[in-house]
């Protein structure tokens, strides 16, 4: 008998909500979500459209603003350079160099005084030498200052650079002029401007098309050892100028107040600068706002009403539904003759009157259940979690010679098998409860009886709630079969020695009295008696092999040999044969040394000599192989012929007792074999430590069989611990 599947029970998860509840929600929702579709739907595309326009509005400004800073910055350009090439001032500073007259300084500060005075906005211009000293200035206060290391005079030396904002001794904001002063060719010194900044602060306070929160502003880029910074005064922090500035990649991002905006902003190529421009989140989606706030009162307005109505029109439907749910409750804690009061034709009525049909069906199907339980042959056992006994039947009663039921007490499991030898009830139950899969227990002995027990667990929402236990009386089947065993056994030992005689005399008659049986008709029956003698013989010796097997009484001599040896004796004693069929036996030789195999070798060689006759019974042209394929703990040795194959079909009744290949199920031709020749094979190598497996087949185009024997390397841990190598008990 075949292990049980565990029984699964199916259940839907309740749910505590009312359906005055739902109801409630339902109305809600047939309420709420147009509402909510119309009013979502309006709120985003107001919110796409005005975002649209702000970027427009943004990009357009930031444009506007960016060509007239640039063209600013082309202006200082050319102040700088225009300076840089006046060709007196680098002809005194150029003798300067040379003579370090002081005259020549005087000079230089008249010329740089005059140029001041004649452009306005020019705060103070400064003539260092290329150490980065002022040697001339416009201010007689900044001269003798040392400008080294600072960025003005490192990129006044390099090139042209209009990029530099600062605040002067004054604290008053400015931008650097810078360019280096070149004569015939060399640098002789660094042109320093302090230029006003009145035209940057026109531009980022022009707040046409910002809004009352939006605004523009320049900032540096961040450098090696300088962090980016605001350029000029921002709208609502006039001292921001050349303070940190937290740049953002477009989109909605927070600004220095740390406001959510949206912003815009791009690079002034000649300097590097950055230019942006930004409105508040919170103008720009002002009308978003007010649209969604209405939403909101709307949605608030429609679900009082939608709630309102949901509570009023259900109740009467939640009073039925209560006294049927109250019924329900009764009936699922076993009371099966309570049914619903019908007293109204619609749904409610309709519900109630199918409710009461499945009860009366509910109540047929558990008597049909129990019937069916007591009627079992086998005992059967419902027991819950703790061991506490549900339901049994006669069957299992009588087998456990069990009393009947106490009034008011309930039996245990451990009670019940409490008289079973060597069979702990509660383990089994524990491990199949733990495992949640079906367990058994074969051959369990009482009072001279043999009992197979199936365990099966109870699931229900993947929980165990319980076990169920079936009881099988396999005495009767245990004494037929040994019944059956012994039959072929005696039987077969004696019919052995008579027809031993048999062939021994009929050989006689065929080797020496070979004048005496000239007659054709004479010696065709004494050839005929030898041939039906020794496939008797053979036929004896199948049924004792597989019963000795069966019974474990086989006995095994196990030691190393050559595999390749035990091969070729195999395929020695059936050259005749193969011959007889055109037929080749080949041992393919191993690129690999082949390690001794540890096994009886007499029993290798009868597998190996059963899998060769077969194929030599089945192979109608072409070369039977024989190959070696050592792994690291085992010897397989494939058998391979180009015979006819197996259908899949068939493949299933290979290693069968008595199954034979018949033209209707298989594609090979039935033969007069017993069918017990792999059977017995597999018996032998599982006996051995071993396995017979079919591993390839294809119709038409031949079979191999693999022998897998353990080696010598792993039959060495038994005996290097003194371990007995003893055949293993097989039964199949």
């Amino acid at each position: 008998m075949g292990g049980l599947p565990p029984i699964q029970v199916c259940h839907t998860t309740a749910h505590s909500m009312k359906i005055s509840q739902k109801l409630v929600l339902l109305f809600l929702f047939n309420g709420l979500i147009p509402t909510l579709a119309i009013g979502g739907f309006a709120y985003l595309n107001t919110q796409r459209a005005l975002n649209r326009q702000i970027q427009v509005q943004l990009h357009n400004t930031l444009v506007r603003q960016s060509e007239k800073v640039d063209a600013i910055v082309a202006s200082d350009v050319n102040t700088i350079t225009l300076f840089s090439l006046r060709e007196q001032m680098r002809l005194i500073l150029d003798d300067y160099t040379h003579t370090h007259s002081k005259a020549d300084l005087q000079q230089l500060n008249t010329l740089l005084t005059a140029y001041q005075h004649d452009n306005r906005s020019l705060r103070r211009i400064h003539l260092l030498d290329t150490k980065g000293t002022v040697l001339s200035s416009s201010d007689p206060r900044l001269i003798g200052k040392s400008y080294v290391g600072t960025s003005v005079f490192a990129k006044g030396s390099a090139d042209i650079d209009v990029s530099l904002f600062f605040k002067d001794i004054d604290g008053v904001l400015g931008q650097y002029l810078t360019a280096p002063v070149f004569q015939g060719g060399h640098q002789i010194g660094v042109a320093i401007i302090e230029n006003q900044v009145d035209s940057f602060l026109q531009i980022t306070g022009d707040y046409t098309d910002t809004g009352k929160t939006g605004e523009t502003f320049l900032a540096s880029p961040a450098r090696a050892s300088q962090q980016a910074h605001y350029l000029t005064p921002l709208r609502f922090n006039h001292d921001a100028a050349l303070t940190p500035y937290r740049a953002g990649k477009g989109g909605a991002i927070k600004d220095y107040r740390n406001h959510p905006v949206l912003q815009l902003s791009d690079t002034i190529d000649s300097t590097n600068w950055t230019i942006g421009v930004k409105m508040d989140q919170a103008e720009v989606y002002a009308p978003v706002y007010q649209l969604r706030n209405l939403t909101i009162v709307g949605v608030v307005v429609i679900a009082v009403a939608m709630a309102l109505l949901g509570w009023y029109f259900p109740r009467g439907v939640a009073r039925r539904l209560t006294r049927g749910t109250a019924i329900a409750t009764r009936i699922r804690d076993g009371n099966l003759n309570e049914r619903v009061q019908v007293d109204s034709r619609d749904e409610i009525g309709t519900l109630s009157t199918a409710f009461n049909d499945m009860t009366t069906s509910l109540l047929e199907s558990k008597a049909r259940l129990m019937a069916s339980i007591l009627s079992l042959s086998q005992g059967f056992v419902m027991a819950s979690p703790d061991g506490t006994v549900i339901t049994i039947n006669d069957a299992a009663r009588r087998l456990l010679k069990a009393p009947a039921d106490n009034a008011g007490t309930a039996p245990t499991m451990q009670k019940l098998f409490a008289k079973l030898e060597k069979f702990n009830i509660s383990q089994y139950v524990a491990e199949c409860l733990e495992q949640k899969k079906t367990t058994e227990a074969r051959d369990v002995m009482f009072e001279g009886s043999f009992f197979n027990i199936f365990l099966s667990p109870i699931m229900l929402d993947g929980q165990v709630r319980g076990v169920v236990v079936l009881i099988s009386d396999e005495t009767e089947e245990r004494i037929i079969q040994r019944s059956r065993d012994e039959f072929f056994s005696i039987a077969s030992h004696e019919l052995r020695t008579p027809l031993t005689a048999i062939r021994g005399n009929t050989a006689m008659m065929l080797d020496y009295y070979k004048e005496q049986l000239k007659d054709p008709d004479l010696h065709t029956m004494v050839n005929d008696a030898y041939e039906a003698s020794v496939r008797l013989i053979d036929v004896v010796n199948d049924f004792l092999d597989m019963s000795s097997l069966e019974q474990g009484k086989a006995a095994f001599t196990t030691a190393p040999f050559d595999i390749e040896a035990a091969a070729g004796d195999a395929i020695d004693g059936l050259k005749k044969d193969a011959v007889a069929k055109k037929l080749a036996l080949k041992i393919e030789p191993s690129k690999l040394a082949l390690p001794p195999v540890m096994a009886d070798r007499d029993r290798v060689r009868q597998i190996l000599a059963s899998l060769l006759d077969n194929a030599i019974k089945f192979t109608e042209s072409g070369v039977i192989t024989v190959s070696f394929e050592p792994t690291a703990t085992t010897m397989r040795i494939h058998v391979a012929d180009p015979g006819r194959g197996i259908s899949p079909e068939a493949q299933k009744l290979l290693f069968h007792k008595f199954q034979q290949a018949t033209s209707s199920i298989l594609t090979r031709d039935n033969t007069s074999a017993t069918g017990l020749g792999l059977y017995i094979g597999r018996l032998l190598a599982q006996s051995m430590g071993g396995t017979l497996n079919m591993t390839h087949t294809k119709v038409g185009k031949g079979i191999t069989f693999t022998l897998e024997l353990p080696t010598v390397e792993v039959a060495g841990a038994a005996v290097a611990t003194g371990a007995e190598l003893v055949p293993t008990k097989v039964r199949l």
